[in-house]
């Protein structure tokens, strides 16, 4: 087993719609590690390209990975992970989402002995993913400044 973490972002669940600035991105960034800590290598889907820009001019060092249509971030992020990740290659997986289309990816990292920590904003942790993980961090809304 390697030692390493690795985090998936899905920007546009955590923040509950599409990120519109380069601030959004740096205020996500700032809540993240002000209330989760070290992410080690993130990985970030987004299915819009006008997020790719906003990501690169405010989150140096992020991974970001693209796929359009119905759940393309998701999709982006599980194509990379099993590329890049083969089971058994991770310590702790930190999935900064609540979205259920995770549970079925998670509960395969941590049956070859990853632990799960899940970040998700109040009201959109879905029961599929609570239940995989090992932790949960619930974060309030965010709520963006003018």
């Amino acid at each position: 087993m390697h030692n390493k973490t690795l985090s998936l972002l899905d920007a546009e669940n955590l923040v509950a719609g599409p990120i519109t600035t380069p601030d959004h991105v740096r205020q996500l960034r700032d809540e993240l590690d002000s209330k989760v800590g070290a992410l080690g290598l993130t990985v970030c889907g987004v299915s819009a390209a006008p997020e790719l820009f906003h990501f690169h001019a405010a989150w140096e060092g992020v991974r970001l990975v693209q796929k359009k249509g119905a759940d393309g971030a998701e999709r982006a992020i599980e194509e990379f992970m099993l590329r890049h990740y083969p089971m058994g290659s991770l310590e702790r997986l930190v999935i900064l989402s609540g979205d259920h289309y995770f549970a079925d990816l998670a509960s395969r990292y941590k049956a070859t002995g990853a632990s799960i920590d899940v970040v998700a904003r109040e009201g959109s942790l879905s029961q599929q993913l609570r239940a995989v993980a090992d932790r949960v961090t619930l974060l309030p809304r965010l709520v963006y400044a003018a």
